[in-house]
């Protein structure tokens, strides 16, 4: 497990155990979800609606007519500028700089810049063309995530996902633009820190896969930083939701603990990973009444409901399959299905229907649990 050092541990803002391992801050004042979608200005923006759906199309002509009568106050000129960046409409992100869209206008819920956003979907020549216009190459989005850190997340996914070598081409164009390497999140970790815990000699580092104590397996640094999102969010009420909805998230299990919970061993290395960083989690809980939310199982409570559930219901739980976690209000699950592909590695248990109807909820905790944040608790599967 990735232990920081110690000297800037004790340095950092955010409490932690230092002896705990690698774990998301806590005890941390309750933070607001910025950028929520209530917080935006609404849709129907005149021009902003239409510069969105101009550069959605494609449609470079009435894009310039478009730009003609641009708000600088409409947020929906915004979105246009992070569409033209995740769609490669480089014409277009270019006519939107010179219009004076703001090239650091960040997304919601993650406060992403318009580079983030060309960093996550591969665009090269966005990135350069943002960068050009003015754009921080160091900007920090949510948790300090810088756009390196990011392509090193992206470069680690696309590498575990395929037989093929990293594609490092982000990566370098990111340092030849003046990245900082050595630039760290909230949590203290640098794109090199990354880069080592996912196996990318990005930097010229080498990986030997375990911690910098030496000791234990390397955790997964984007399910940390998936993880580490929800530590002390609150989510005021909202006119769409009248829950006030918080998060809160443990310190992590400990290696003896998982082993006496589930003795004969054979985790999935993500659950592995998910309590090596986390013993419990409890995600967009209803503060008030206890009737909405995600709790993430301690290995013990995990261990007691996968046994109760293959007993009471062999026809739909498989062996293999283990039970991560209790939907609040209702007797729905979170099951983590080894033998399924794809998005149904993770299902949502639904306790009057068959498997067959379950809901395929992602490829793996990571994809799903940045889902869950970014739609604020809402069940996006339904």
């Amino acid at each position: 497990m990735f232990i920081p050092h110690l000297d800037r541990w004790r340095k950092s803002p955010l409490p932690r155990r230092l002896n705990s391992g690698v774990g998301p801050p806590r005890n941390l004042a309750p933070r607001r979800l910025a950028g929520t979608v209530d917080a935006l200005p609404p849709s129907k923006h005149r021009v902003g609606g239409v510069l969105v759906a101009l550069v959605e199309t494609g449609t470079v002509p009435d894009l310039a007519g478009a730009l003609a009568s641009y708000d600088p106050s409409d947020a929906g000129a915004a979105r246009a500028m992070h569409a033209a960046a995740r769609l490669g409409r480089l014409p277009m992100l270019a006519a939107l700089i010179r219009a004076g869209v703001s090239v650091e206008a960040t997304d919601a819920p993650a406060s992403w810049r318009p580079v983030h956003t060309a960093v996550e979907h591969g665009q090269l020549e966005c990135v350069r063309a943002l960068c050009a216009g003015g754009a921080d190459v160091n900007a920090p989005a949510d948790a300090g995530m810088t756009p390196l850190h990011l392509a090193v997340d992206v470069c680690a996914d696309a590498a575990s996902q395929t037989a093929s070598s990293a594609d490092l081409s982000m990566i370098r164009l990111l340092l030849e633009l003046g990245a900082d390497a050595n630039r760290a999140d909230a949590h203290g970790r640098s794109p090199e820190d990354w880069a080592r815990e996912a196996g990318l000699d990005a930097f010229g580092l080498t990986n030997p896969h375990v911690d910098r104590a030496g000791t234990r397996p390397a955790v997964n640094p984007r399910l940390h930083a998936a993880v580490a999102r929800f530590a002390g969010l609150e989510v005021p009420r909202r006119t769409n939701n009248p829950f006030r909805l918080i998060c809160s998230v443990s310190d992590p299990a400990t290696e003896a603990e998982v082993a006496a919970a589930w003795p004969a061993g054979n985790l999935p290395h993500e659950l592995m990973d998910l309590w090596r960083i986390v013993r419990t989690a409890r995600l967009f809980e209803d503060a008030d009444y206890g009737q909405w939310g995600l709790v993430l199982l301690a290995p013990q409570a995990s261990a007691r409901r996968t046994a109760t559930e293959l007993r009471e219901r062999p026809e739909d739980l498989q062996s293999g399959d283990v039970v991560i976690g209790e939907f609040l209000g209702d007797q729905e699950l979170l099951v983590l299905a080894p033998a399924e592909r794809g998005a149904r590695r993770l299902l949502v248990a639904l306790p009057l229907d068959p498997r067959a109807d379950w809901y395929g909820v992602g490829a793996g905790l990571t994809p799903f649990l940045r889902a869950y944040f970014d739609a604020g608790g809402e069940k996006f599967w339904e």
